[in-house]
């Protein structure tokens, strides 16, 4: 999802030049160093960890690595604009770390919320190919949340398949009825070109699919994989829908 979004930015863009790759890099480093987090949750638990000091070593090693790189990319390339994105990231993790520490991460507001942090990458990396801020890095920002945000209704309708639990799959229809419907008023406006609904209508188009099927899934392993394969689609279209 990360790497996704931060190629379509760029190709949005149109470059994929110095300041991008570092973006690309900080994007990352702070992806995968945030991930001790959850490590030291379990260590406040057990007594072993009294502040966030506390982190891994290797956490606090990629994290250094996502300042540095987002440092060089702000002043080495006086990308001042890249400022914003970095003040807003920070303030979606507190929020996210806060939901993290309270046992919530897996609720729906909190996976959202942890979406809307790594589709932001999208925007960021279209402000740093072009050095500056402008509707287009919201609207990539807003159509990645809009797509990856449903694989939430989603995977947990696949999940209640799986359980043999009640199966609802209104709040998973509800959600791609209202995504295609805001897409389509994009594509009304201009904002985009009209293959941008294309994934939100074969979103759409699953939910029934499997909801009128009525068949779980042997794995959950198999709906992570043909969910790979719909958002790679979902990249190339939006490239292809922002040039």
């Amino acid at each position: 999802m990360l790497g996704q979004c931060l190629v379509i930015g760029a190709a949005a863009s149109g470059s994929f030049r110095l300041p991008v790759l570092l973006v690309f890099l900080a994007a990352y480093s702070a992806f995968i160093g945030l991930e001790g987090f959850k490590r030291l949750r379990r260590r406040f638990q057990t007594g072993e960890a009294t502040s966030l000091w506390d982190l891994p070593h290797a956490s606090r090693w990629f994290l250094l690595g996502a300042a540095v790189g987002g440092l060089l990319a702000v002043f080495g390339f006086r990308l001042h604009v890249l400022l914003f994105w970095g003040l807003l990231s920070l303030l979606l993790v507190a929020l996210h770390t806060v939901m993290l520490f309270r046992r919530q991460e897996r609720s729906v507001s909190a996976e959202w919320l942890g979406i809307l942090g790594i589709t932001l990458a999208a925007g960021v990396a279209w402000s740093a190919g072009t050095g500056r801020m402008g509707r287009e890095a919201f609207v990539l920002w807003g159509i990645c949340f809009l797509y990856f945000a449903g694989s939430v209704p989603y995977v947990k309708l696949r999940v209640q398949q799986m359980r043999k639990t009640s199966v609802s799959a209104w709040s998973a229809l509800l959600y791609a009825i209202v995504a295609l419907a805001l897409v389509a008023a994009g594509v009304y406006v201009g904002a985009y070109r009209w293959l941008m609904a294309i994934p939100f209508a074969l979103l759409l188009a699953k939910i029934v699919w499997v909801t009128a099927r009525g068949k779980a899934p042997r794995t959950l392993a198999r709906v992570g994989y043909a969910e790979v394969a719909y958002s790679t689609l979902f990249m190339v279209i939006a490239i292809v829908a922002f040039n």
